[in-house]
């Protein structure tokens, strides 16, 4: 019979669950992410899980944002210009691309997912429209940032390396930066 573990505190409990469970969607995918797996791992009973993550994707949804919270936090170590952070971001978020099929698939079946895909697609949009404010013409901006967005979504799509999805980027944001001749 699992343990109940009372000596670990609510948070630690949480932080133990969220790490195994970035640990497998790093590892594995979203096919990867098991309750049982981590109830086990843990010394925990599946229901202790269930306590602090009501269903499967309030797990997955909590571990994306853990996972989204460092990629935005090395974005702010990154300093520099706006493009060099947007690139520590492009680079971080490769990491979670795999996820973004399984993001969609359950987004169509659960609340919580689709309320996450689509403020994560909102707040890239609006970081990615604050960034390029006074580069491009103010009644583009929504669209230079859906621009980059498709253009970020691209580069991994097919695969391409670091340096290449880089080169693509900087290439994209000087035309969309340069002035109209």
């Amino acid at each position: 019979m699992p343990r109940t573990r009372p000596e670990l505190d609510r948070v630690e409990k949480q932080t133990a669950i969220l790490e195994a469970a970035i640990q497998q969607l790093e590892t594995g995918g979203y096919g990867a992410l098991s309750v049982a797996a981590i109830a086990r791992d843990l010394g925990l009973a599946q229901n202790a899980v269930y306590w602090y993550f009501p269903t499967k994707d309030h797990l997955f949804v909590a571990a994306l944002e853990q996972m989204g919270h460092r990629v935005f936090a090395a974005k702010m170590r990154a300093g520099g210009d706006w493009t060099a952070r947007l690139l520590v971001v492009v680079d971080a978020l490769a990491d979670l691309y795999p996820l973004l099929p399984a993001i969609h698939d359950r987004a169509a079946a659960s609340d919580v997912v689709r309320r996450f895909e689509r403020d994560l697609l909102n707040q890239f949009r609006s970081m990615l429209a604050g960034g390029l404010a006074g580069r491009v013409r103010a009644d583009e901006a929504d669209l230079a940032a859906d621009t980059v967005l498709a253009a970020v979504i691209g580069a991994y799509a097919t695969d391409l390396s670091r340096a290449r999805r880089r080169q693509l980027l900087r290439n994209l944001l000087d035309k969309l930066a340069a002035p109209e001749t």
